[in-house]
């Protein structure tokens, strides 16, 4: 056993460069083994092509290939991988000059979903707000005629909250205070006008089509397309004409509004869903993704479906779905991010990842507030936009994408430490990459 040799593949991330893997060659016996994470796997196909070469064949399951080595007179090793994984590494490049230095490599990925932070962020502008400034609760109702008005009024006190345009706790929206302003002057204009020249004017159609819509039309139809962006069920009260407002201005704003809005859930659930193919290794996130990211696809899907068919009862389960969905799914992955931070030591990444599940809960929570609904929402908003800025910054900044590193030094690819070895000969199928010792910190077995 005296031609047996062992060296440790270290991991640089860690001051004391923690084994990630142990190399061990017998010459004699022409054989070798690679233990990686407490398994012990053999060289298959060994040989000796000469002093101190040997060459063989190995298996890990997700990485196969084979490797070369020459062992140096100081007892250090001269070793070439090549072999193809199967799957996605992620991480960034180091220097081989300097454990942690940085060289230019791919960006950290965002653990922030950007479509939820955008869709947020539109909804809190969208929110409709009376004059007070207080935001609007639960349906918007929508009416053609005075018995419809009443109804929708009998609506709003049996399944509250609910609001109207006129209405949102007592108090109507701006868009309505000015409508009925401009309303009430063009009204007299037109009763004055039609005296001076001899005229009864029939009550409630003192003006033309055209000058009512002008003022009524454009304002009711903003509010509903604001309504729906900010993810609010719509119920539509009456039967409206073709040449009504809420035919002409309000129902088209209810269709685009819901289109967009549903949309933009969709493609939330579907960033999540589809990020969980990166996290093949790692189940546990990988599911949590793809059952989250599921359920705001499908709320969005419904939400969209019942704004294109004026079904409020449709929507209100599609906003819902959609809510949970995307706050359940922003808590499991910072949650998640935030063991792996703290159990690293990364203090900065642990701070942003606890934002994220802090503003993952107060989106869950946020319906439940009453009153304080709107406060909660924008701390919830405000934490979700510091958060994703955070990562935005890291992934722009050269002391973590890098800096270009000088012409002699190498490169490696420094991923998760639980991917295999950290090699870049990892990333590609097929890729070669000739390793020397400053590369890979391979050093004889039991110290450096």
């Amino acid at each position: 056993m005296g031609t047996q040799k062992q060296w440790e593949l270290l991991n640089p991330k860690t001051a004391d460069g923690d084994a990630l893997a142990v190399l061990t060659i017998d010459l004699d016996a022409k054989s070798g083994s690679l233990r990686y994470l407490q398994r012990n796997v053999p060289l298959t196909a060994f040989m000796q092509t000469g002093s101190g070469k040997f060459q063989g064949k190995f298996d890990l399951g997700r990485f196969q290939g084979s490797l070369t080595g020459q062992i140096q007179s100081d007892g250090s090793l001269d070793v070439e991988f090549v072999g193809a994984w199967k799957g996605k590494l992620r991480g960034r490049a180091v220097q081989s000059g300097g454990p942690g230095s940085p060289v230019p490599g791919a960006p950290p990925p965002l653990k922030v979903n950007p479509i939820r932070v955008g869709r947020s962020f539109i909804g809190f502008l969208a929110t409709p707000r009376n004059t007070r400034g207080e935001i609007a609760r639960g349906t918007l109702h929508l009416w053609s005629g005075e018995e419809a008005k009443q109804e929708a009024l009998v609506a709003i006190r049996k399944n509250p909250p609910g609001w109207m345009m006129g209405n949102i706790n007592g108090e109507p929206t701006p868009g309505h205070a000015q409508a009925k302003v401009l309303f009430a002057s063009a009204k007299a204009r037109a009763i004055e006008s039609a005296r001076a020249r001899g005229v009864t004017l029939t009550a409630g159609k003192e003006l033309a089509q055209e000058e009512f819509e002008a003022i009524w039309g454009r304002a009711s139809g903003d509010l509903v397309y604001r309504a729906t962006l900010s993810g609010m069920p719509v119920h539509s009260h009456g039967r409206p004409g073709p040449m009504s407002i809420q035919s002409r201005y309000e129902l088209p704003g209810l269709h685009i509004g819901g289109t967009v809005s549903g949309g933009l859930m969709i493609g939330s659930g579907l960033y999540t869903t589809l990020s969980a193919a990166d996290d093949q290794d790692r189940p546990l996130l990988a599911a949590g993704k793809a059952l989250t990211g599921t359920a705001e696809t499908t709320g969005g899907i419904c939400y969209l479906s019942g704004a294109l068919a004026e079904m409020p009862e449709a929507m209100a389960l599609g906003s819902g779905l959609a809510r949970v969905g995307g706050g359940a799914g922003t808590v499991f992955v910072s949650t998640y991010s935030l063991v792996g931070d703290v159990q690293a030591g990364r203090t900065e990444d642990a701070v942003a990842d606890s934002m994220g599940v802090t503003s993952g809960a107060l989106l869950l929570i946020a319906p439940f507030t009453g009153p304080a609904a709107p406060i909660v929402a924008a701390v919830a908003f405000a934490l979700m936009a510091a958060q994703l800025t955070y990562q935005l910054g890291k992934r722009l900044d050269p002391g973590v994408r890098g800096a270009p590193a000088p012409a002699q030094q190498r490169e490696w690819w420094q991923a998760r430490p639980e991917d295999f070895l950290n090699l870049q000969g990892f990333l590609q199928p097929g890729a070669r990459k000739r390793y020397v010792q400053d590369d890979l910190n391979i050093f004889p077995f039991g110290g450096r």
